[in-house]
């Protein structure tokens, strides 16, 4: 279902503003168990003897897809628009949104490294309700057309004009998980790791270096590891397993800044024909614009943006 209403408003003749709110929100959304397993089924003694006499309730088969409509989702946005119809040579479009999306599951069949499409507890799906992978904060787009005022009339002087899209939006959310732990013994090596810094996790982000080198703090000060496999806890589940603490999506990867921009001369021949003309300029600064950080802790290159979009 959506609800979405706006208001707009006429600045000038050519100038008109506008604001929208637009929500969304699905119901009964298409997920992916594995109902033959469950938290602590492969937890073993000191003797590595299995817990449990059968490791799955259904011994017959190994892990299954159940497919059902498990989940839910929901999605806010407020649009700001400003656009200027063309008048004295320049015509201009300003959009910004700011919008928040929460799921439990954001591809039923093809999650993001990372978001496995079964959930990290089966017993407790619960726990995936977090950002959603195509979660974008803020964007906020802006083009122009402008015609260049001097010697319009003469045909082989004027007739320019420039033009540019410049944007700039912040990051996408990205997992945590360790690839080499089963802390919680589900038989599903994809687990959460427990976040054991000081203050909110988001101070992990660090800002004072390139992304390359490292976009997440994975130390502190002293070299411990901020995160590390879910601990166990004996008054919690006998000690025995632990689901991490970290949610699903929590931290966001590194934003994006580009200007492109074209500069453009039009020679009429006739009346009736002209030719342009162009010259493109795509990402005109050269800004490296990086892809999101490896979430892996078992990876040497955790916490480091391996690629640029």
């Amino acid at each position: 279902e959506q609800v979405s209403f706006g208001i707009q408003h006429e600045l000038t003749p050519s100038t008109v503003v506008e604001a929208d709110y637009i929500g969304t929100f699905g119901h009964k959304l298409v997920g992916v168990v594995d109902l033959n397993t469950f938290p602590g089924r492969i937890v073993t003694d000191a003797n590595g003897n299995n817990l449990y006499s059968d490791s799955r309730p259904n011994t017959t088969i190994s892990r299954d897809n159940a497919r059902g409509n498990f989940y839910n989702s929901n999605y806010h946005a407020l649009q700001l628009r400003v656009e200027k119809r063309l008048s004295h040579g320049l015509q201009l479009q300003s959009n910004y949104t700011w919008s928040k999306a929460l799921d439990y599951v954001s591809d039923a069949f093809n999650n993001r490294q990372g978001n496995d499409i079964y959930p990290l507890d089966t017993l407790n799906r619960a726990l995936e309700y977090g950002l959603a992978d195509f979660d974008l904060r803020h964007r906020w787009v802006t083009s122009f057309l402008y015609a260049l005022p001097f010697a319009r009339s003469n045909r082989w002087v004027g007739g320019w004009t420039a033009g540019s899209i410049i944007t700039v939006q912040s990051g996408l959310p990205f997992a945590l998980y360790d690839s080499s732990s089963d802390a919680n013994g589900d038989g599903n090596n994809i687990d959460r790791p427990d976040y054991v810094g000081s203050g909110s996790i988001l101070s992990v982000i660090n800002n004072s270096m390139s992304p390359a080198d490292g976009y997440l703090r994975t130390q502190d000060a002293q070299g411990n590891p901020l995160f590390v496999d879910a601990q166990m806890n004996p008054s919690v589940n006998n000690g025995l397993w632990a689901d991490g603490t970290v949610g699903r999506n929590v931290l966001t990867g590194p934003g994006l800044a580009t200007v492109d921009f074209s500069l453009a001369k039009k020679f009429h021949i006739t009346e009736k024909a002209a030719f342009q003309l162009q010259f493109n300029f795509f990402n005109l600064f050269n800004r490296a614009n990086f892809g999101l950080p490896v979430g892996n802790l078992a990876s040497s290159q955790f916490g480091r943006s391996t690629n640029t979009y």
